[in-house]
């Protein structure tokens, strides 16, 4: 017969074994926001007053969107051809139309498709390429079929910087140094071009990340510094896309590489506010990230949106999925403030004193006497 006192150790002696056996999620996190039916989706862009995503696809010449409230899917736009990259800014949504060799925008409010014109270099898979959209509405183009990006403002496109050493194909900017990343389609280097030194005359690329000739996938220092050899910098595979994070003075890459049947898709963070410009791999085949499907991992990772400082939502592309990456454990709401303590009665008042009567009035004089008659 069991004790109270033994029954007391067993149940502990369970709790402390359950409490064991159970591990907090793992963070970062992938989840799955929305899994589709064909593996073509490619450019992604995010409304947040309305809480939709918007992304493309190529095979299917069109774009759609899925609202992160209510969980519906639906065409928004067809007819297109293959359209790709996408940004999202002022009510807008905008994106390369590469098939056309045109940059196009869609009114989020009526889902009418207008052409932006422009002209764009044409090369083996189009044109034009990434695009991205600046706080103040305007937006750079990727043209890389002519070793150049585009500047879009109030609607009109014009050079930005060209003639560059290199063919950019995705782009991000840092809102907070004014420094525009782009890199080449598969390459393993991310460069900088600061748009404010650029419109002064000065459009001076530097490389900020990555080894030119060595494609791997490796974490470490972007940048060399006097006590920092080659051998210790970080590298990259494939580049498809980036976006930047201004509260957290991120740079997030997706990067891809296929072989055969072969693939590895990772997604990496650069530390844009240090000097050093550090690498770090967040989500992938080559970092221990607990997925919502452990059976599927990344494959095909094509554009990224900032959700908020705390999740990015990407396209999984050969999985037929748009995902989102958790960085860490998820703050609970902050609790509702508690409501003012009641005001403390106020004391009785005292009494006041009977005022004091007033004064008679001082008696009127007395009226002089009156003279005596006179005497006969």
């Amino acid at each position: 017969m069991t004790t109270p006192e033994q029954g007391l150790w067993l149940v502990s002696f369970l709790l402390l074994a359950i409490g064991a056996n159970t591990q907090a999620p793992a963070y970062p996190r992938i989840t799955t926001i929305f899994q589709g039916s064909t593996a073509d989706m490619w450019g992604l862009a995010y409304d947040p007053g309305q809480n939709v995503l918007y992304y493309s696809r190529t095979a299917y010449n069109d774009l759609r969107e899925y609202n992160l409230d209510s969980g519906s899917e639906n065409q928004v736009a067809g007819g297109l051809s293959q359209p790709k990259s996408m940004a999202f800014s002022g009510g807008k949504v905008y994106f390369s139309d590469t098939g056309s060799s045109d940059l196009k925008q869609m009114d989020v409010s009526n889902y009418l498709v207008s052409s932006l014109g422009g002209s764009f270099t044409v090369d083996a898979s189009g044109a034009p390429k990434g695009i991205v959209a600046l706080p103040d509405g305007s937006l750079f183009v990727a043209d890389r079929g002519a070793n150049a990006i585009q500047s879009l403002q109030n609607g009109m496109l014009s050079p930005f910087a060209g003639s560059l050493a290199y063919k950019p194909f995705s782009l991000a900017y840092n809102a907070n140094d004014a420094d525009l990343y782009f890199a080449e389609e598969g390459g393993n280097q991310v460069f900088a071009i600061n748009v404010n030194l650029c419109k002064a005359g000065d459009c001076s690329v530097s490389v900020i990340a990555g080894r030119s000739g060595v494609r791997k996938i490796k974490d470490g220092p972007g940048k060399k510094t006097s006590g920092t050899g080659n051998g210790n910098l970080a590298t990259f595979k494939g580049i498809m896309s980036m976006v930047h994070d201004p509260i957290s003075d991120t740079l997030y890459i997706g990067e891809d590489f296929s072989s055969g049947a072969n693939s590895e898709s990772v997604i990496r963070a650069i530390d844009t506010s240090s000097p050093t410009y550090d690498v770090t791999t967040v989500a992938g085949q080559s970092t221990a990230v607990l997925a919502d499907d452990p059976s599927t991992p990344l494959k095909g990772v094509r554009e990224m949106c900032i959700l908020d400082p705390n999740n990015i939502a990407f396209v999984d592309s050969s999985n037929s999925r748009i995902r989102k990456l958790t960085l860490t454990v998820p703050q609970p709401p902050p609790p509702f403030p508690s409501p003012p303590p009641p005001p403390s009665p106020l004391p009785p008042l005292s009494p006041s004193p009977p005022s004091p009567s007033p004064s008679p009035p001082p008696p009127s004089p007395s009226p002089p006497p009156s003279p005596p008659p006179p005497s006969p």
